[in-house]
């Protein structure tokens, strides 16, 4: 399978503090490759630097060849990478339909005249959000507003709004956190689902779901990668059981 997303020495550092240590890892099309690690690994920061949240202070990122790290964050999703964040990131004032009808249009729609024209000439930009919704499984709440919705909906609203932007790649940043067992299983679900279209890179700290539903999974600890493979690799490898213990520390 060929390489979608590729990172080659990606490093971030603040002040003294090294907190992305020169970073390599490539990520092939198709697969759901995660990333873990122990609290403080520099997870977030790596993933940060990937959707060009923060700049880099070494290295580069390369969507499909081209080099992204340089990339302002609102064109990424029009380049075909998209991440979900840890925190819902929707109008709680919208309604589900509007959101993922916003995310849609600005997707479909890049220049400023399209502004200029009717709601009503925009059937395509309808059955796609609606499309979407159906997906994620908000079929039901279409027309509920966001500020409404539990937690774990919300998670599913974001999903969708991701979607929108018509990705090749997902970030996707902790998606259960903070859901109930029955939403755990409805994401997990549901990124096992996305997986047959998307190529998926997940951060993920509840190992069952890692070990369940990934192709690769990546190991993080202080900034650094220590290891790398199968879901069977990893939990059997050394120094990821020592990473975890505190052992490298």
């Amino acid at each position: 399978m060929s390489i979608v997303l590729s990172c080659k020495g990606l490093a971030k550092t603040y002040g003294e503090d090294r907190v992305v240590k020169g970073v390599d890892l490539d990520v092939r099309a198709g697969h759901i490759h995660s990333v873990i690690g122990p609290n403080g690994a520099g997870k977030s920061t790596f993933f940060n630097l990937i959707s060009c949240q923060v700049p880099k202070t070494a290295g580069s990122a390369f969507f499909e060849g081209q080099d992204i790290t340089s990339v302002a964050p609102h064109d990424l999703p029009h380049m075909g990478v998209s991440r979900c964040f840890q925190r819902t990131n929707v109008f709680p004032k919208l309604t589900i339909y509007e959101n993922v009808w916003a995310a849609v249009f600005a997707r479909m729609n890049g220049g400023p005249v399209d502004f200029l024209k009717t709601i009503a000439g925009f059937g395509a930009v309808k059955d796609h959000a609606e499309e979407i919704i159906t997906r994620v499984g908000l079929a039901h709440k279409l027309h509920d507003k966001a500020e409404t919705l539990s937690h774990g909906q919300s998670r599913m609203l974001e999903v969708a709004v991701t979607l929108a932007g018509v990705p090749r790649i997902i970030l996707l940043d902790e998606p259960t956190q903070g859901l109930a067992p029955e939403a755990t299983h409805e994401m997990t679900d549901l990124i096992k689902e996305l997986a047959a279209e998307y190529t998926i890179l997940l951060i993920e700290h509840k190992m069952h779901i890692v070990m369940g539903i990934s192709d690769v999974i990546s190991v993080l600890n202080l900034g650094e990668k220590i290891a790398e493979g199968t879901p069977d690799e990893i939990q059997k490898n050394q120094m990821v059981q020592d990473a975890y213990l505190g052992r490298l520390r």
